[in-house]
Parts: C-alpha cells; structure tokens; sequence
C-alpha cells in the first residue's frame, strides 16, 4: 500500500503496536463513542442493520455530549452506523452540532446508494438539517475530506474543535477513481489492486483535511487520532498478514487495529520512531480524551 502522509504523521507521532478494536463496525464505533464495552450496551452482536430498531441506549452520554459539557464545537463527517430508528437516536441528537455523512455502510462510493438484504433500496446521505444532497459522481474519500475542511471553516471559532472524521474507505464495494487503482497495475489481484486505489485515495484525503488544519492555525493545538474500527477483510482486498483471521473473527485478524496519536502538543522527539507497546483498546478512547479536555 502506498500511504505517504499516514507514515508521515505516524513517524511523526507514536505508533499503537498493540492496540486492539471490535471485529466489525458498529460495536467498535459503539465502544468508541460511549466507552463503554459493547455487551454493556447490547451491540455485540453485529451490526445495525437499514431496518432494526437498535442503536446505543440513549442514557449513555456520547463522546460528542461530554465535550460538549466542556465547551467544544463538535462535528461530524461521515459514516454513522450507530442508530438512526427515531430522531433522538441520530448524531445530531448525540451531541453533534454539525452532521454530514450516513447511517449505514456498504453504500456506492459515488452514488450513496445502497440496497440491503431484504427489499429496502435508497440514498443514505443526511445532515443535521435532514436529507443532504448526495453529491452524486464524488468519490466519497474526497467528499467527506471537503466537507471536514468546510466544517473546521465553518467552526465556532470561540470555542475549542471536535471533529469526528469517519470516512468509508476502505469498506466493500471495491470503489476506487482509475487515477488511484493504475498506481497498483503490477497488482494481479483485482481486489488487491482496487484496494490499494482506495487506501491512496485515503491517504490523499488525510492529507487535505492535515494541511488545511496548518493552513488555519489550528494544527499547533490539534491532536489527530486515527484508528481502524476492525482488521481487513480479506474477503474484499484486505490482508492482514501475519495474523490470523480477517473482519468479523475474534482472531487477531480481526481485532488488532491500525493506530496512531500525532500532536504538536505532546512533544515527540524528532530523532526516534515511538513504538508504544502498551496494550491499548477502543474503549481507552473516551476516558483518555475527557480526561485530556478537562484539564
């Protein structure tokens, strides 16, 4: 995979070598978002489907409605997936004073269309005004870059930032612009090789939202957490070679993620790589953040 600005930022920072997530979307976003262990929510069992009245109980106070609590602006870019069966279950009702993105998964890249199992066909693209405009033709990489650069434009500048950016790359369908996929031609696989298109296209996207952050000032004061939600999917392009096991197992395959901290604020010493080793989860997330905000 060709992924320059990630290393960058990931040298830059300290990479998590022993971090762990949930083995498929929505209880990994769910540990994520409430800290707390998806059996306590009852979410562990797979995801949430277009049709099922689920979501996270609405007694757990979100990511979003802490920092609130704390004075921050916070937004949303992206892929939702953690209820959307009533009102008060959608992100703008969690906490989020901006939303762009949608509630499912496994949508068009290009269209945000989507079919489920059963009969159910449509657009899933919302915003916290309601339906959004799908934006049909952009790929959704650079879509949910540009609407993250709009939303840090856009943010109430009197108040710290959250910014929750949850692109759909690299989910299923293999979608990827042939500027991105031509990059891998000695690639035989042609799963493998769109793959990699969308992982570059990824990469690219990261790299907008990093260096427009600089542009604005705001990256001295920015600390960027970028974490997978599960181990690939080998079924669709992944490889997580040498571990066992892919997406929605309980081997490392599917539960050892891709993770890395970078922050002016922290001080990383340019000279030597961090490797942290300590055993960190998705659920480490809240608690460190909130305690970081309340300081």
């Amino acid at each position: 995979m060709k992924t320059p600005y990630l290393d960058s930022l990931a040298l830059a920072g300290a990479k998590l070598e022993n971090y762990y997530v949930q083995p498929i979307c929505t209880p990994s976003r769910s540990v994520l978002m409430s800290g707390r262990y998806q059996i306590h929510t009852g979410l562990q069992h797979y995801v949430i489907t277009p049709q099922q009245r689920n979501g996270v109980p609405l007694e757990n106070i979100l990511l979003p409605e802490q920092l609130k609590q704390c004075g921050y602006d916070t937004h949303m870019v992206g892929k939702w997936h953690l209820g959307f069966y009533k009102d008060e279950y959608l992100p703008w009702n969690r906490g989020f004073t901006k939303y762009y993105g949608y509630f499912t998964s496994a949508e068009d890249y290009y269209a945000r269309f989507r079919c489920d199992e059963t009969v159910y066909c449509g657009f899933d693209i919302e915003s916290e005004n309601g339906p959004a405009d799908p934006e049909i033709g952009e790929y959704s990489a650079h879509l949910y870059a540009r609407k993250a650069i709009e939303s840090i434009d856009r943010r109430n500048t009197s108040q710290p930032m959250f910014l929750y950016l949850a692109f759909q790359s690299v989910h299923n369908p293999l979608q990827a612009p042939k500027e991105y996929v031509d990059q891998f031609e000695y690639i035989n696989d042609r799963n493998r090789r769109t793959y990699g298109g969308m992982v570059s296209a990824l990469d690219e996207a990261v790299k907008n939202v990093t260096e427009h952050l600089k542009s604005v000032g705001m990256w001295e004061n920015t600390i960027l957490i970028l974490s997978t939600d599960n181990g690939g999917q080998t079924l669709y392009g992944g490889n997580n070679y040498p571990l066992r096991g892919r997406k929605l197992t309980l081997w490392e395959g599917g539960i050892k993620g891709v993770g890395f901290v970078n922050s002016p604020l922290f001080n990383f010493p340019k000279e030597n790589e961090i490797h942290n080793k300590e055993m960190i989860h998705v659920s480490d997330w809240y608690p460190t953040i909130k305690k970081r905000t309340r300081r």
